[in-house]
């Protein structure tokens, strides 16, 4: 009914309270056996609470049955449940007790008030306004200036001497401190007491106070009052004479200490002396070698550049004629010009720990400046044969792809670390891995293959992602534009090398994945969900933590040059 599906102007508070007297006869709901809430008539009569409807329909729509089940009970449809506004305001109008009536609270008021009362009632629990500064205390609110005057250890409070505002709680911390504080003089005499910073005055005049001997420095321990000390003067002159003729034996003991140790300090500085003259003598050693290794690496650096041209001489020989004995040539190049770096950074360490084992260690590093400017040049040495080792690592991948490269259109992909890579996707460390390229003929379209070992679109986290990519190449002008090659994707069983899972489709025309690419790379087309991780991953298609996958490109109607 429209008049439930929200709540009545005369409305149940949220909260029951504790009734001074009420009919539970006439005023309780039959299912939930607590006073009515927000009260409803069933058609037979009986109320319930508007909340506990839906209970009585059984998850039927249509009729509901009244709980009490008269005689002259029947079955009804929502429509037929009206609020009973009268016995709301009759259960409204009760008598109830304040919920602060376990702190002192005696009111007793009608339910439908009880809201406005307990915002003002003075019984209602609050926080101390100290909160903040740490007391946890709970109080009644005509408590709170009683506490906060009297009570709360978190209270400001003026110190009754100087005035200054402290927590209560500090308050007897501060009296040892505080300047104004009331003390007696420690030398006892008849002053009293005085604030703490006028004390301090008075007890260095106190008549009291007790001085020492004028022989203390040698070692009298006598202390009194000033007319005491005149007359332990008079009566101890055997005593101090005694005791200055200790101290001064032992001034000399002390003198005679100190020559000595005067002494060996310049021994010391003496042997250093010899000691940076040493150091010297094995810096200028280390220069002299440091001068030759620089001259061996710069005839190193010049025989690397004309390595360097014989490798590019090499790769443009193999793009013409894709022979072994060309490869192998490279091959060796390759390895000798790393044989050489390593040959170089071997004689680097061997330097830097002969030179500075010997001149820093040995003799003590009496130079800082000068070897330090040292250090720094043999690092930039190390630096520059650090970029030959990123040259020759880039030489060494030129070497590799043009050793796999295929020219009759068959990519055979051999992918291997499986479980590392696909952990590095999974990480987000490394998404997808890009093939070597392959060619449909030595002068024809340049493609290569990129793989999602997680999955990429929908088949990320569930499947592997296979992927085919136009290449930018260095024959594009003489092919037909756009590529319309047919195009077969497979894994190969390593069990017997068959291809049990694959996919075909032919390029679309229109799309910018098989135009003339202006890029390195067209966008890559293929499938999101080529095949899932649980069929991958069996010892049929996964071996020795090595997959391998097939692109094949129909190289039929293509011109041959």
């Amino acid at each position: 009914m429209s008049s439930m599906s929200s709540r009545s102007i005369i409305s149940t508070p949220v909260e029951t309270p504790e009734f001074v007297e009420i009919d539970l006869r006439n005023n309780s709901c039959p299912i939930c056996r607590n006073v009515l809430r927000d009260c409803v008539q069933l058609p037979c009569g009986h109320k319930t609470c508007e909340s506990c409807i839906d209970q009585l329909f059984n998850n039927s729509i249509s009729e509901g049955t009244c709980p009490v089940n008269d005689e002259d009970c029947f079955s009804f449809s929502r429509n037929d449940v009206v609020p009973d506004y009268g016995t709301r305001r009759e259960i409204l109008k009760s008598k109830v007790y304040c919920p602060y009536k376990t702190n002192g609270c005696a009111t007793v008021i009608e339910w439908q008030k009880l809201q406005n009362h307990k915002e003002s009632c003075e019984h209602k629990p609050r926080e101390c306004p100290n909160k903040n500064d740490g007391c946890q205390e709970i109080l009644s609110f005509k408590d709170i200036t009683d506490h906060i005057t009297n009570h709360c250890l978190y209270s400001l409070v003026s110190c009754p001497h100087c005035q200054s505002p402290v927590m209560r709680k500090d308050l007897q911390n501060h009296h040892d401190d505080c300047t104004r504080f009331p003390i007696s003089c420690k030398f006892h005499c008849d002053v009293g007491e005085l604030p703490r910073e006028e004390m301090k005055v008075h007890e260095n005049s106190c008549p009291k106070k007790l001085a020492k001997c004028p022989y203390a420095s040698a070692g009298c321990t006598f202390e009194g009052k000033e007319n005491e000390i005149k007359e332990h003067e008079k009566t101890a002159l055997v005593y101090h004479l005694s005791l200055n003729q200790d101290y001064a034996k032992n001034m000399e003991q002390q003198n005679f200490n100190i020559q000595q140790e005067m002494q060996i300090l310049k021994d010391q500085k003496v042997h250093m002396e010899e000691e940076i003259i040493a150091t010297r003598n094995d810096y200028r050693t280390l220069v002299q070698h440091y001068e030759g290794l620089k001259k061996e690496y710069v005839d190193f650096q010049m025989r690397v550049v004309s390595t360097v041209e014989k490798v590019f001489g090499m790769e443009e020989l193999l793009k013409n004629v894709p022979s072994k004995h060309t490869t192998d040539n490279l091959g060796r190049e390759l390895r000798s010009l790393k044989d050489n770096q390593e040959e170089l950074n071997r004689k680097l360490s061997a330097f830097d720990r002969q030179g500075f084992t010997s001149g820093d260690t040995r003799r003590g590093n009496t130079d800082p400046s000068s070897t330090e400017a040292l250090k720094k040049q043999i690092s930039n040495l190390e630096k520059q044969a650090a970029i030959q080792d990123i040259r020759l690592a880039e030489l060494d991948l030129r070497f590799q792809i043009l050793e796999t490269a295929s020219y009759n259109g068959i990519l055979i992909w051999k992918i291997m670390d499986f479980a590392r890579r696909k952990n590095d996707a999974v990480s987000g460390r490394t998404y997808s891995l890009f093939s070597q390229p392959f060619y449909t003929g030595r002068f024809g379209y340049k493609m290569c293959g990129r793989v999602y070992l997680n999955g990429d679109g929908m088949g990320k986290g569930t499947h592997l992602s296979l992927f085919f990519v136009v290449m930018k190449g260095e024959h594009d002008a003489l092919m037909p534009w756009p590529f319309q090659q047919n195009i077969q994707m497979g894994l190969l069983d390593q069990q017997d090398g068959s291809q049990p899972v694959s996919d075909s489709f032919r390029p679309d025309t229109s799309s910018s994945s098989f135009q003339r690419p202006t890029t390195d790379m067209n966008t890559a087309v293929g499938c999101p969900m080529f095949v899932s991780h649980a069929k991958l991953e069996t010892r049929k298609y996964l071996r020795d933590d090595t997959v391998f996958l097939k692109i094949a490109v129909d190289t039929s109607g293509l011109p041959h040059h």
